[in-house]
């Protein structure tokens, strides 16, 4: 018997169908196991009911919507609560404070993500002095991309990624990498590959500006934001993780959000 696989099938089952409410028997029906095995599986693995792990999965779905900056009492509904004072309630008992107060007290909450290595093609940028200056989050918003080979065809168009790389030992002036994520065997002519090592990241998700607005110049200022909130704030809780400084943070962003990477020891 793979439990492994049956626990990873019970999770993915979960997040996909987290609202409306499913059941500890919905989940065993799916599973084609009986409730009382697979009850006892969860727990061994979890150390949690299967009723409680789904709680705290809405709970989580929940904390990501008020990051987001929905309502509450929308929130409340969304997540698959049937009040907003049982909702409170239960948000309170998972995250020690009320929906009101984590808005307050944690605009931003990433998730950790275990990958494998990830590769990508693009352009290795020397930054001058004077660029330099015009700041380093988002910095694909300083680069005129005709100037550069055209991405080919058939390149990813799901998630391209900025990295610094290659300090100077003197200045400690870095260059900048921007390309496109790929599983291609090579790189077209005027690209250049760089591999980001696999291991445990803290992501954090921006939603993309309202399409009437100016991408490059709003949402470099809110990376920049992002950025000096994880190294001045977040990284310098008590609760917050080590930093892994042998791998690359990297920008990435895909179809619906922009993301910073973060590696986790």
């Amino acid at each position: 018997m793979n439990y492994h696989a049956l626990i990873t099938e019970c999770e993915d089952y979960i997040k996909k169908n987290i609202v409306p409410e499913i059941t500890a028997q919905d989940l065993a029906d799916h599973c084609g196991y009986s409730l009382y095995h697979l009850s006892s599986v969860f727990r061994a693995c979890f150390g949690c009911s299967i009723g409680r792990y789904i709680t705290e999965e809405r709970l989580r779905l929940a904390a990501r919507m008020i990051q987001d900056g929905k309502k509450i009492t929308d929130v409340a509904m969304e997540s698959g609560f049937d009040t907003s004072s049982g909702f409170t309630k239960a948000f309170r008992r998972q995250f020690g404070c009320t929906p009101r107060e984590y808005r307050r007290r944690s605009p931003v909450l990433p998730e950790f993500v275990k990958r494998s290595t990830l590769k990508a093609y693009g352009y290795i940028i020397p930054v001058h002095e004077e660029q330099e200056e015009a700041g380093q989050a988002a910095f694909w918003s300083q680069i005129r991309f005709r100037d550069y080979p055209p991405y080919p065809e058939d390149a990813s168009d799901y998630a391209e990624i900025g990295i610094w790389i290659n300090p100077d030992k003197k200045t400690g002036m870095m260059d900048y990498f921007f390309g496109y994520v790929t599983n291609d065997a090579s790189p077209a002519e005027g690209f250049r590959p760089i591999s980001i090592d696999a291991g445990v990241y803290a992501v954090f998700r921006l939603a993309y500006p309202p399409a009437d607005t100016d991408l490059k110049q709003t949402l470099p200022l809110s990376i920049q934001a992002m950025w000096q909130f994880i190294f001045q704030e977040w990284l310098e809780e008590s609760i917050s993780p080590d930093f892994d400084d042998s791998r690359l943070c990297f920008e990435k962003y895909g179809s619906e959000s922009a993301e910073i990477w973060v590696p986790i020891k």
